[in-house]
């Protein structure tokens, strides 16, 4: 073959190789946004669901194995197909796409091909000399100007919407990915549900004089507030006297020694505490 027939060849072949660069850059925006936007959803799905062991081990290989598909599909099968591994497009493939973006070379560059087909192990001087004439008019066609990869701007979107949507929950509220990302890698510990309330101590100071009676004050907040709030110490379990829609109160009567307690309401525990006398 002339050397403007492998010239078209080596143009061809660096269009191939330009294609699945594109290819590469495209499916590592839209992996990219998928996996933020699948990050999002399974952990913020966790932190409110709060899933026992299996739920969240379900979850868990969900998003470990669409993590796997998008990646997979999205680069490591372009990235391999620009190193050549594994069956990647054709000649002819290639000058249909060259041709659906320059009209007029499309049926000049497949018949070049077709006509080197024909030619393989022939000497016909003259079909030579056709397939070189046309080589040689096609030499001025920038094959690879038919991939842009500026055009991969339009896609950002779909990167930009879950990554906006990621900084923006990371600032208002970031344990929902935290705690939801702690829940989802520990996939197979039991985990204790988050309690959709606080109950928290009112008084500055836990401490006593001896023989005295100590007036213990609970506040509670949150969305979800219990109906009542109880008080475990020595072994026992005593009602709080509720003092308004949020805050309860519990008297130690006649305190002689130091106690441990902790408070109790709708399935869920506080913290422990210490009166000191």
């Amino acid at each position: 073959m002339s050397n403007n027939y492998q010239i078209l060849i080596q143009k061809l072949d660096a269009f191939i190789r330009k294609y699945y660069k594109n290819r590469l850059l495209k499916g590592g925006i839209y992996s990219l946004g998928l996996l933020l936007a699948s990050f999002i959803i399974f952990t913020t799905v966790e932190y409110f669901g709060q899933f026992s062991t299996t739920g969240r081990t379900i979850l868990f290989y969900l998003f470990l194995t669409l993590t796997i598909y998008l990646l997979g599909n999205y680069v490591v099968v372009p990235l391999s197909k620009l190193y050549k591994f594994g069956k990647v497009i054709n000649h002819n493939q290639a000058a249909e796409i060259i041709g659906n973006h320059f009209d007029e070379v499309k049926d000049k560059l497949i018949n070049v091909l077709q006509l080197e087909h024909k030619a393989m192990g022939s000497s016909n001087n003259l079909l030579l000399a056709s397939i070189d004439q046309k080589s040689l008019e096609l030499k001025p066609v920038p094959f690879t100007g038919a991939i842009d990869f500026n055009e991969n701007k339009r896609h950002l979107k779909y990167l930009f919407i879950p990554l906006i949507l990621l900084v923006g929950i990371s600032v208002v509220s970031p344990k929902i990915f935290t705690v939801g990302t702690e829940r989802l890698v520990n996939h197979n510990v039991y985990i204790a549900p988050i309690a959709p309330f606080q109950m928290e101590i009112g008084n500055n100071d836990l401490s006593v004089l001896k023989n005295k009676d100590f007036n213990l004050e609970v506040v509670v907040s949150g969305n979800q507030l219990p109906e009542k709030v109880y008080i475990e110490h020595s072994g026992n379990k005593y009602p709080l006297s509720k003092t308004d829609k949020r805050s309860y109160a519990y008297t130690f009567k006649n305190v002689q020694k130091e106690a441990g307690f902790k408070l109790y309401a709708s399935g869920f525990y506080s913290e422990d505490y210490e009166l000191s006398v």
